[in-house]
């Protein structure tokens, strides 16, 4: 007799289960009322994720190109080019084995590199329309438009 007690007392508790599992799946959820408007007031027409250029950035296009090594550092704003660089700057033109460009300072430094036998290779070259010049170092200022140079070899015309 026992045995018949537990069953009925196992029957009950699964059918008290299983009809509040049913209770609480029958009633439904009233929709919801609050609807999402659109903002009144428009939208900017500029889109806020353009960048300006800063006060200190140059006035024209700066270009450049090397056929060995770019490496371009946003971090540092720096751009450092090997063999064979050169940068277009307006009517200005510079070209070097080396170049490294610091953008925030908007100074460039150029130098040529010595081979094995000691001789200098990619001296730096400046050419301002139809004046041009080599040099041993260029230090070019981009703000100032005014260069510092070290042994300077110019060449004119006759």
């Amino acid at each position: 007799m026992y045995f018949l007690k537990e069953k009925r007392f196992v029957i009950i508790f699964l059918l008290i289960v299983r009809s509040l599992t049913l209770i609480s799946q029958e009633g439904s959820r009233p929709a919801d009322t609050l609807t999402v408007q659109r903002d009144s007031i428009p939208e900017d027409s500029i889109p806020s994720n353009i960048l300006r250029p800063s006060a200190k950035a140059v006035d024209k296009q700066v270009t450049y190109k090397a056929e060995d090594y770019i490496q371009r550092d946003v971090v540092k704003k720096r751009v450092i080019l090997v063999k064979n660089a050169e940068v277009h700057y307006g009517d200005i033109e510079i070209k070097a084995d080396s170049i490294a460009f610091d953008m925030e300072t908007n100074l460039l430094f150029a130098i040529g590199r010595k081979d094995t036998s000691g001789t200098v290779i990619g001296s730096p070259v400046f050419k301002e329309g139809k004046e041009e010049f080599e040099a041993k170092e260029l230090t070019y200022d981009f703000k100032t438009k005014k260069a510092i140079v070290r042994n300077i070899i110019t060449k004119q015309a006759d």
